[in-house]
Parts: C-alpha cells; structure tokens; sequence
C-alpha cells in the first residue's frame, strides 16, 4: 500500500460513518497491508483504529468489536494492539451502558500483556464508574488487580474504594483502608473523611463517625463533614451531641450554614419542640448581622409542618402568608403540608379552599394531595364527597392508588355501608378486567 497520511486513513474509516461494518473491514485491510510494510507509521494506525472503535461502540456492535479486538491481537505488534485495547477499554467505561463489556476487554488486555500494566488513570475511571453503577464485585477485583500489577494507589483511587465498601456495607474493611492509606504512601483528604463519616452516618453508626473525626487530628473537617453529623445526630433525636458540634464549628471559625440549621429544626420539630425550633428559625430570618444564614424553602416546609403537628394553626397561617408574600409558597410539598396540617387539625372547609387554589394557581395536585382531602372526607363520614372527589381525580389525569381505595373503603365500612364497599370493590374488579 502506497504512503498515506493520518487524515487521508481516517477519511477512509470515517466515510463510512453510516456503515461501520464497512469501516471495520476497511481497517482490518489497512492493518493487514501495514504488516507487510512499513509505509505507515504507528500513530496514523492508532487514529484509524480508534476511529473505527468509536464507531462501532456508537453503534452497539459489539460483536464486531471483539473480532476487531481478536484481529488485532492476532496480527498486530504490541505497538498497535496494547494502546488499541486501552483506548477500547477506556471508550466503552465511559458509558454506563457498555461497563460490562469494558470490563471483559479489560481482563483480555491483562491476560495478553501482563508486563505492561495500564495506567493509574485507567483503573481510577474503571473503578469510578464501577461505583456509579453499583458493582462492588468489579471495583474490588479492580482494586486487586492493581496491587498485583504494582501499580501504586492514588488517594483518588482510596477515596473510591472506601465510598465502593461503604456502599456496599462493608464498613469496617472501609475504616481498616482508611487507616493503613498513609502505610501505602497515601494520605486522607478532607474528601476522604467525608466519605467514610458519611458511609457510618447513613448506616446510623454516628457516634463511630464521630470517633473517625476526632482520631483523625491531621485532617480539618469541612462544613459538608460536620452537616453530615449534625443532620445525623439530628435524625437519632441526639440534638444535644449535634448543637456540640455546632459549637465546634464556631470555635473553628466555621460558620453553620442553611443546612446545618435545617437538620436543627427538622429533629426538633420531630420531638415536639416546635418553639425552640422557631426561635432558631426567627434568628435565621432577623439575624443578619450576626452572619446567620437566610432561611430557604425548606427551612420554610420544616416549620410550617412542625407548627401544623403541634396544632399551633395561628402561627402556620401567619408563616403561609409569609412564605406567599416572599415567592416561598410555591411548591407541592408545601401546598401538601398545609392541607394536611388544616385536615389533622379539623378545618376541612378550609383545606378545601386550599385544594381548589391550588388548582386556580396552576399547582396540579397529584394522588397524595387528593388521599390528604379523601381522608379528610371520610373521617367526617362525608362518603358522596369522597366518592366525588375521586371522579374529579380521575378526570384531572390522576389516577387512584390502594392508598384512595383503602381510604373509601374503610370509610363505607366505618360507616356501616357494606353494600357500598361491595360497590366499590366490583367497580375497581370492573376497571381490573377492563385493563
């Protein structure tokens, strides 16, 4: 084959964008030509070969690809096939959708060439996206894989690893990887921290998130380590260990930000202590000078749902106003808060105004708000309402659930109207046979 350069041999793979079974026979030509002569040069091959992969990979012609793989291996130097198959491997990773397929081109790579281990960068995007889709069994084997080649670990690639077990509950081989990271020549970061407090907070093992923090005098914990306690201590109804941390905070120079004061109201709000949650809440909103965070729309759903449990109803309508007047008003959740809140506390008139404002406001209410206003209904004995508002429901494009059904029922049946539950029963066997 006469000389060609870079651009005209992959103007010949790339012209065949529509056909890349074509492509991929024109470049096994190519390769095939280049073993007999050593006209073209090594970095032209590559860029043809990997404009042939992508091709293939965009197509999902994976059959076609592990021809090419084995043709490669089969013809080529190690020149060609060892950068070719880590291109491959590196293309197909980076997709959620070909992982597995990456993973077997991955393990061919080191069957064929054993003395030339990939980069660190390879086995850290390998692992990262092991993570993403949850396959512990691939990155620990990815990980083990790495110790045998004598490649050495980034903290990067610890910081992975620690989240992989983590997630997949394995928490003490996590803080046992954490300990010895400085006996392999890595140190934590703060990233590193994070990610372990945050593996024992969400298994509820805070106080032994807690324990890593304090042993761990060479690293300064950031704002995001120090929320992930609070909110956690906070969810244990331990408000007294997280408000230490907050003044651990202070004394670090490390103002609470909107999150941290969230998980304070939030836990005591959840064990009755609605005015001392207010308090902090009114500091949040006059406080400005003493560089105290604003509150935001979830700071704003905690109250109105913690003053709601408690039955304090002047306070909440005077928050919904407020929450209307700053543009916070403007979600389901809060819609929903509030009319769960008027129907616990007996204002079933009132709810309903609310249900048919939301609708005027362009707020679609969906199953939960209507269930809120159905067992409204139903506890009231008000049944016919019930039963139509059920049609509105459905007329609106929003569909009953067993919650809506088990509601109406137990309501007829409460009242004493087996025959109505009867009803009820053959009309959703009715819609059952009509699906």
């Amino acid at each position: 084959m006469d000389h060609m350069t870079s651009s005209k041999l992959t103007k010949v793979v790339l012209s065949n964008t529509n056909n890349p079974k074509l492509a991929c026979h024109l470049l096994k030509r190519i390769l095939s030509s280049s073993t007999s002569s050593s006209s073209i040069p090594t970095h032209h091959l590559l860029r043809s070969t990997r404009a042939a992969m992508r091709l293939l990979i965009a197509a999902n012609m994976h059959h076609q690809i592990h021809d090419l793989r084995q043709f490669i291996l089969s013809t080529q130097p190690p020149q060609i096939a060892h950068p070719s198959l880590l291109f491959l491997v590196q293309a197909l990773a980076r997709s959620p959708a070909h992982l597995h397929h990456a993973f077997s081109h991955f393990k061919t790579l080191r069957d064929h060439f054993p003395s030339l281990p990939p980069p660190i960068s390879l086995y850290n995007l390998l692992l990262h996206s092991s993570l993403n889709q949850h396959l512990s069994d691939f990155a620990t084997w990815l990980y083990s894989d790495m110790i045998t080649a004598g490649i050495k670990p980034q903290t990067y690639t610890f910081n992975l690893m620690i989240q992989t077990l983590c997630d997949s509950g394995a928490l003490d081989h996590a803080r046992n990887l954490f300990d010895k990271m400085s006996e392999k020549g890595c140190h934590p970061n703060e990233f590193t921290l994070g990610i372990l407090v945050r593996g024992f907070c969400r298994a509820g093992l805070t106080s032994q998130a807690l324990d890593i923090l304090d042993k761990s005098p060479g690293l300064v914990a950031n704002r995001v380590v120090y929320n992930t306690l609070i909110s956690s201590f906070c969810k244990e109804d331990l408000t007294e260990e997280a408000e230490k941390l907050v003044e651990r905070m202070k004394e670090q120079g490390m103002l609470p930000d909107v999150v941290t004061f969230n998980s304070r109201i939030s836990a005591l709000c959840r064990v009755g202590k609605v005015l001392e949650a207010s308090r902090i809440f009114r500091d949040m909103q006059l406080d400005q000078e003493l560089g105290l965070p604003r509150p935001n729309r979830v700071t704003y759903n905690l109250m109105l749902k913690g003053f709601c449990k408690i039955g304090m109803l002047v306070e909440a309508r005077a928050l919904v106003d407020t929450m209307k007047k700053d543009g916070n008003f403007t979600t389901l959740e809060s819609y929903n808060t509030w009319l769960l809140g008027l129907l616990r506390n007996g204002k079933l008139l009132e709810a309903q105004l609310v249900l048919d404002e939301m609708i005027a406001e362009g707020m679609e209410p969906n199953s939960y708000s209507y269930n809120i206003m159905i067992d409204g209904l139903c506890r009231k004995h008000m049944l016919l309402d019930a039963r139509r508002l059920m049609d509105l429901m459905v007329s609106n494009g929003v569909y009953p659930d067993t919650v809506t059904y088990s509601t109406l029922l137990h309501g007829y049946c409460s009242k004493g109207k087996p025959v109505e539950r009867g009803k009820n029963t053959r009309s959703r066997g009715n819609a059952a046979n009509d699906e």
